[in-house]
């Protein structure tokens, strides 16, 4: 059995005409694992308003009290999400896991904003060189301006090269940097594109992965079911076109339902 750890807060989704919807990416990748069959131990902060019970019971947890919980207002404009960020929890102290070997086969750097930092996990992935290291790099790059969320990819830069990279098409579009760039980042980069499918490169190769059809209702934690089901059969295969092929298949299908109850029904 493959054993991960999964990094980074958990959030709050406010959407016009839904309930609330408790996730953030370590609550969708997390619960992924488990349903992949993974040994997963989840570290996250988060605030009393957040409700714990949607961690699956087998995730082995470490939570971390803060005064708020990370909250965003998502919108849509000409079909482009658009966050505001209406409070935000405290940041990840990663002192254990800095002076310990990290026992776990995978680890998922999975930040939704500014509370991991860049130095810890440098520190990290250069004491524990057998971790296979994947990273969903969306909290290191948002910035704010005033309460909306904007894109910075300047702080790329300063991270580790991770095994393996996701980013959204819809993060990239405006942003100055080239495929080329970003492979620097990363021996494998995935980018996804919604219905348009995704697009898998390396050093020497890239792969189009085609899209499935389905009835869209939210797409709210598709591009982190599609990260955790890649990594999973990437991880146990080596194989990148099977990987991008079911991971497209059952994050599509995700999108179905709403938030964390898609995990449960496809997995």
């Amino acid at each position: 059995m493959v054993s991960s750890i999964v990094i980074g807060n958990a959030s709050i989704d406010v959407i016009e005409g839904f309930q609330d919807q408790p996730g953030g990416a370590v609550t969708y990748v997390s619960n992924a694992l488990i349903k992949l069959d993974h040994r997963v131990r989840a570290i996250s902060s988060f605030g009393n308003d957040y409700p714990k019970n949607v961690f699956d019971s087998k995730i082995k947890s470490d939570f971390r009290d803060s005064k708020e919980t990370t909250k965003f207002k998502v919108s849509y404009k000409n079909s482009i999400r658009q966050m505001d960020i209406l409070s935000k929890g405290e940041k990840l102290s990663l002192t254990s896991l800095k002076i310990a070997e990290i026992s776990e086969d995978m680890i998922f750097l999975v930040p939704i904003l500014d509370e991991l930092e860049i130095s810890d996990t440098k520190y990290m992935l250069e004491k524990n060189k057998n971790l296979f290291s994947v990273s969903i790099p969306q909290g290191w790059i948002r910035n704010l301006n005033k309460t909306k969320l904007i894109n910075d990819f300047r702080i790329l830069y300063n991270l580790p090269v991770f095994d393996l990279m996701f980013f959204s098409d819809e993060e990239i579009i405006s942003a100055n940097i080239t495929k080329s760039e970003l492979l620097n980042l990363s021996k494998i980069l995935v980018i996804t594109n919604g219905d348009k499918g995704s697009t898998i490169f390396t050093s020497s190769t890239t792969i189009n992965i085609s899209s499935y059809k389905s009835q869209v209702v939210n797409t709210i934690g598709a591009g982190d079911i599609y990260a955790a089901v890649f990594a999973n059969i990437y991880y146990k295969t080596k194989n990148l076109e099977k990987a991008g092929d079911t991971a497209s298949k059952i994050s599509s299908k995700s999108t179905e339902l709403i938030g964390l109850k898609s995990i449960n029904k496809i997995l």
